[in-house]
């Protein structure tokens, strides 16, 4: 009677390899490959390998933001805060999440504060990123500025996310926000 040798087998199922730590980033195809070997003579070298293709999807999100302030005409010199809200309706998370708010023209930027993530002042524009924003989870963005020249002026905020956006009014995967902002002059 010869002797059996031994088998040995390598896999390691796509479900084994989510849980031991390996995030999926990307949407795509995943192959997953396992393969065989033996010490003894294989008379079937072509039954010693087998694949599954997985599609990976983004998570479907559905972000929204407003952009408010509390006083609206304002006067030239004085403060005047946006508020700029961030939401994820989901149902998944909201990979990459970005915000871009570009200051009208006769404006100064005053300072930006954020719930999460650190915005940053360049140029003329406020951005703030989010990075994974939970399902049914928000931040809050505060811009101060002081207006310099008398006028109506329009304000845009952008939001932006790896993720696939489900919002209907939505344009791909940004979201836009507007406000008119009037300066009068001190009386």
């Amino acid at each position: 009677m010869s002797n059996p040798g031994t088998t040995t087998a390598t896999a390691r199922p796509l479900a084994k390899l989510l849980q031991s730590g390996i995030f999926l980033s990307a949407a795509g195809l995943l192959t997953n490959t396992a393969n065989v070997a033996s010490s003894e003579t294989d008379l079937n070298l072509a039954n010693n390998s087998a694949s599954v293709v997985t599609t990976v999807n983004l998570p479907l999100a559905d972000v929204g933001l407003t952009l408010s302030q509390p006083t609206n005409p304002i006067v030239i010199g004085s403060y005047l805060t946006n508020t700029i809200s961030i939401t994820n309706r989901g149902p998944g998370n909201a990979l990459e999440l970005a915000l871009t708010n570009r200051l009208p023209a006769g404006f100064n930027f005053v300072s930006a504060t954020s719930t999460l993530g650190a915005p940053a002042y360049n140029s003329g524009t406020v951005t703030c990123q989010f990075g994974t924003l939970a399902p049914n989870a928000g931040a809050t963005v505060t811009v101060v500025v002081t207006p310099v020249v008398l006028g109506a002026f329009t304000n845009t905020a952008f939001l932006s996310t790896r993720s696939s956006d489900s919002g209907a009014s939505h344009l791909g995967r940004r979201a836009l926000a507007t406000l008119t902002e009037r300066v009068a002059i001190a009386r």
